[in-house]
């Protein structure tokens, strides 16, 4: 059962494995499990001489296609004092000391109810490489279910102790695994398929061999709630022809001046309000060219390059919360309706909202609507941005900004919710 003296390169008395009620494992299991423990789990030395155990992960995260590296150690170790400056670390013999710098630009997450503190870990610039693997959709079924945690008991070795899940409580998760003074921070791993479950964090006095952790699921949705698009403001991508008033819609509703009559090529408008009402930014991609065939196609591929660059982020159509394809005129162009079908077909999780821009005649509207209907089973939204003076002197008044910022934040909700679970 035990990590055999000959690979850990340690004597008998250093060798510190913490037995608990556990069948035989495989030399194989070993093997991996002191692959983890040399290389994943470290000891974390927080303020007043504190010292106490984390572990390096790649957790989901929403707004990205790969997993994001992240440190995970106690609320109780790192807080969110001890997180504004540098973190030591060490991996087992204190020989491979690595200093974590203070960086604006980490996401840094720290819970006293979860007692929890997650923080993202950058490769290159942290030299850090290895991570253990994580599984978050736990059941009740984990229940009896052999569990190891690794841990630095009283801040010497890295070990093993083993043991099994004995109750799951809401975010809680008790099991026998036994630990010491320094073992907070973690890992318990599931024996089955080697991957963390959740965070060591004490026992009851009342009963020192009933150990506690935190269900790892619960502080990780935390962290992406707080970190991801939930914090922006809703993207809404304008999409449409030249000339049907894209940039007008969204500076009259952000109330901004704007240059009218430009046609913009190749270039990408970003105009973001500066309050919270309403909550939206715009992008509109410039028209590559009036007459391309691939226009529209064109234009999503450069917002989702103008996107990928301004956040960072492998996964750029994640960001977008609803897509606005503006319309005018008495008729479809082929290209339009084929980005259309493109869009509801490839970006289905992506909203998507007709406006019918300079809705000047509701006959037309209505017939257009009829239309829309039959083809893309879609409700069109007509809109009249600004308002419109006749040389006969008959005006007419903007209308449909209500209804279409509604129909918007509604989609908008729903696509975070989404996501964000």
């Amino acid at each position: 059962m035990d990590i055999s003296n000959k690979q850990s390169g340690r004597s008998n008395d250093e060798e510190k494995i913490l037995n608990g009620p556990i069948k035989p494992i495989s030399k194989a299991a070993n093997k991996i499990i002191y692959n983890q423990m040399e290389k994943s789990v470290c000891k974390i030395f927080g303020d007043n001489e504190k010292v106490g155990t984390g572990f390096l992960s790649k957790i989901p995260f929403p707004d990205e296609l790969n997993l994001l590296p992240v440190l995970i150690t106690t609320n109780n170790i790192l807080n969110e004092k001890d997180l504004l400056n540098n973190i030591k670390i060490s991996f087992d013999d204190d020989k491979n000391v690595k200093i974590i710098k203070f960086l604006p630009e980490r996401k840094i997450y720290s819970s006293f109810e979860y007692d929890t503190t997650i923080i993202e870990i950058f490769p290159e610039k942290d030299d850090i490489k290895s991570f253990l693997d994580i599984e978050l959709s736990l059941e009740k079924e984990y229940l009896k279910e052999q569990v190891y945690t690794l841990q630095y008991p009283k801040g010497k070795y890295c070990s093993v102790s083993h043991g099994s899940i004995i109750s799951i409580d809401e975010f809680n998760i008790a099991h026998n695994c036994s630990t010491e003074t320094g073992s907070s921070g973690g890992p318990i791993i599931l024996l089955n398929n080697f991957k963390v479950i959740g965070i060591y964090k004490g026992s009851k006095k009342s009963n020192l061999e009933i150990n506690f952790g935190t269900l790892l699921k619960f502080p990780i949705n935390e962290f992406t709630k707080k970190f991801s698009k939930i914090n922006r403001k809703f993207l809404i991508l304008v999409l449409g022809k030249p000339g049907v008033g894209k940039s007008v819609l969204a500076h009259e509703i952000l109330k901004k001046p704007c240059k009218e009559n430009i046609f913009r090529r190749n270039e990408i408008e970003f105009i973001e309000n500066e309050s919270d009402n309403p909550n939206f930014s715009f992008l509109i991609p410039g028209n590559p060219e009036i007459y391309i065939p691939d226009a529209f196609n064109i234009m999503f591929k450069n917002a989702l390059n103008y996107i990928n660059d301004k956040f960072k982020t492998k996964q750029p159509e994640n960001y977008i919360d609803c897509i606005w394809f503006c319309l005018t005129g008495r008729r479809f162009e082929q290209s339009e309706v084929e980005s259309i079908k493109f869009l509801k077909e490839k970006y289905s999780k992506i909203p998507l909202l007709l406006v019918y821009t300079r809705a000047l005649y509701m006959e037309m509207v209505d017939s257009f609507q009829k239309y829309i209907k039959e083809l893309f089973n879609l409700e069109m939204i007509p809109v009249l941005a600004k308002k419109v003076l006749f040389p006969n002197g008959v005006e007419v008044k903007p209308y449909g900004l209500d209804i279409l910022l509604a129909e918007t934040i509604k989609n908008c909700k729903v696509k975070r919710e989404i996501f964000n679970n």
